[in-house]
């Protein structure tokens, strides 16, 4: 089981506890690496850049492909964008699973188009994940084959991958997003899932091949770490912090 965090959370989490953000998380990755948990990854330190990057690309491409004026590529202001029929500028990057699924069934062709195709934080998270684990399927199966009795076929390392957000509807867009990765797969057509969301709310295609197992409220991560305390009866300053590799940066200067 590998758990993702977004900031939100683990903020709101050290709050709760009276803790800062990189002793609170290390408290937390203890309690979960009790449960069987095998690491826990803070979305900011893995998938938050990858997303920024990824939206800068997109809007830089969208903003070339609409900068044509007088038939030369160049400057162009916000009315002029705006008042190109078939443009996809501005780039709407709201992530929010709600306004996604309200664009997609009742927006218009221009919001449609509008919506950013990059994946949301906790997709690109998912997508790093499984992307990791088929590596290190490889990767045994490399090891494997260049020993004298290779084992048929080894598989792909397993994993769990629940995610910790504040918001419930994050349920929603990770429905679609495994919906999404069984298509890819070819797994059925799977007529029975709501429509997939082509936006940055969603697993936006049928390339992508990213899953989120599990989501987790905020208020829920809570209550098991409140159970935790309970069993061993303790305080949350008691545990003692984990350490990680992709523990949270620190806080910038004031």
């Amino acid at each position: 089981v590998l758990f993702s965090l977004a900031p939100q959370s683990l903020t709101s989490l050290a709050l709760a506890f009276d803790d800062t953000i990189q002793d609170a998380f290390g408290r937390i990755l203890h309690i979960l690496k009790s449960y069987g948990a095998e690491d826990v990854i803070p979305t900011q330190t893995l998938a938050q850049p990858a997303a920024l990057l990824q939206a800068a690309d997109e809007f830089v491409d969208r903003y070339r492909a609409a900068a044509t004026f007088n038939g030369t590529e160049g400057m162009m202001t916000g009315q002029q964008q705006l008042q190109q029929s078939n443009s996809s500028l501005p780039v709407l990057c709201g992530e929010c699973p709600g306004w996604v699924n309200f664009v997609t069934r009742k927006g218009s062709e221009r919001l449609l188009r509008c919506l950013s195709k990059v994946n949301s934080i906790m997709g690109v998270a998912g997508e790093i994940i499984a992307r990791d684990s088929i590596r290190s399927g490889d990767d045994a199966k490399a090891a494997a084959t260049s020993s004298l009795e290779p084992p048929p076929h080894p598989p792909p390392r397993q994993l769990l991958h629940v995610h910790v957000a504040p918001c419930y509807d994050k349920r929603v867009e990770a429905y679609q997003i495994s919906a999404a990765a069984r298509r890819s797969d070819g797994e059925g057509d799977d007529a029975d899932d709501p429509p997939e969301l082509s936006s940055s709310g969603t697993g936006k295609s049928a390339s992508y091949n990213g899953m989120v197992d599990l989501v987790l409220s905020t208020e829920e991560l809570k209550l098991l770490l409140d159970s935790y305390l309970a069993q061993k009866n303790c305080t949350f300053a008691e545990i003692v912090p984990s350490s990680s590799s992709s523990s949270p940066p620190p806080p910038p200067p004031p």
